[in-house]
């Protein structure tokens, strides 16, 4: 009988730990291809993403292309590898070619006159000595590229979608969006940008119909959003067929008047069964809902406030109803760090107006919701380590 270090004993634990590696070098490989590939490619995402490698492309920066196409990428959930696909326009047989039209357009930028020059004087030589010309040039050329491209191939993805069948979820979400973005016509543009790049860009939008998905709301739901600012997913989940009447309320009086002129009836819109009051979060008791939305709002309370605006919350449920709460997970890592230096960043920007930042755990609030009766069905992680809780009420 061997002992504790018997040859084949030391083979095994090698082995075992040698296994355990390739596991994770292959996890990790499966992580960074779904990353780059980012979230389902639907119309709008397929067209922004061969933008962006259009506009990548033109630029005269070679060899840091697939670099430049990660970064603007990456962090809008766009597809990498088509971006990078569609940035090889500037293979050598078009280079000339897209240099020429650089060219001119940054001569006649910087000089009002066209260039004296040739497709044939395309050399290396010629154009470095107009490296600034081309610089600019190509960065209108970019834009001018990626505007065109990225149109046709939305058009081209619309039409080919319309003959393949029922919609996936992602497209469904996609519409709905596009539809919620249309109310905000009339806000003033700073609110009428975030609104639509909100919706479009954080995954919270996916996060929320996957959420809808796994509690399967039998009827419309009474919904309550606390802290709603600007009632962008209030105003979404009427756009899913998920609320009968929604009651929102934030403590920001100029956000208030934005989400109720979006509720309200225009041109091609209907008016929304919502009323949205300013009225600060701490101020109850909150009015009767199957569904309490809280999200982003808690850290900008105290903590024993959290857990105020937590009891509340639970008290407005009616049985069998949910909270859907999304904060981020304090200490979680880098993400959280940089979720907080944008919150901070943003309070002093005016976009946000809360009175302080109180980070709180995911299992410090999942703690305060089960000492409350709720059952927590899911924690789902999404970027910079927010996380969205699923709470349900017996």
């Amino acid at each position: 009988m061997c002992g504790s270090r018997c040859p084949r004993t030391v083979l095994a634990d090698k082995t075992r730990s040698v296994g355990l590696g390739r596991f994770d070098l292959r996890a990790g490989f499966v992580r960074a291809y779904q990353r780059m590939r980012g979230s389902e490619l639907t119309p709008l995402r397929f067209a922004l993403s061969v933008a962006v490698g259009l506009f990548v492309g033109c630029l005269p920066l070679y060899g840091v292309h697939f670099f430049l196409c990660a970064a603007l990428t990456m962090p809008l959930r766009l597809n990498l590898l088509v971006a990078y696909a569609a940035a090889h326009i500037s293979i050598p047989p078009s280079l000339p070619v897209l240099w020429f039209i650089a060219l001119q357009l940054g001569s006649l930028v910087l000089t009002g006159a066209w260039l004296p020059l040739e497709t044939t004087d395309m050399t290396p030589a010629r154009v470095a000595a107009l490296g600034g010309t081309l610089l600019l040039g190509s960065v209108l050329l970019g834009a001018l590229l990626a505007t065109f491209g990225g149109g046709l191939t939305y058009l081209a993805a619309r039409f080919a979608g319309s003959r393949g069948g029922a919609p996936s979820d992602a497209v469904l979400l996609e519409a709905a969006i596009l539809r919620t973005a249309r109310r905000y016509r009339g806000a003033p543009p700073s609110a009428r940008h975030y609104v639509r790049w909100k919706l479009l860009l954080d995954p919270l939008a996916e996060q929320l119909l996957s959420a809808l998905r796994r509690i399967g709301p039998a009827a419309p739901a009474l919904v309550l959003d606390a802290g709603c600012g600007r009632g962008q997913y209030s105003l979404l989940l009427h756009e899913l067929g998920v609320s009968k009447e929604t009651f929102g309320f934030d403590h920001d009086a100029a956000k208030i008047a934005v989400a109720t002129q979006a509720a309200s009836a225009g041109p091609e819109r209907s008016a929304i069964p919502a009323r949205f009051v300013a009225r600060d979060l701490r101020q109850g008791p909150y009015e009767r809902a199957d569904l309490v939305l809280l999200f982003d709002v808690l850290h900008y309370l105290a903590r024993a406030e959290q857990r105020g605006v937590l009891v509340q919350a639970t008290a407005a449920l009616s049985s069998g109803g949910h909270i859907l709460l999304r904060e981020t997970d304090r200490g979680a890592g880098l993400g959280a760090w940089l979720a907080g230096w944008f919150e901070r960043l943003g309070r002093k920007l005016g976009v946000n107006r809360g009175e302080a930042l109180e980070l709180t755990s995911t299992q410090t609030l999942t703690d305060l919701l089960e000492g409350l009766g709720l059952s927590v069905l899911s924690r789902e992680r999404g970027s910079l380590d927010n996380v969205l809780l699923i709470a349900r009420k017996p």
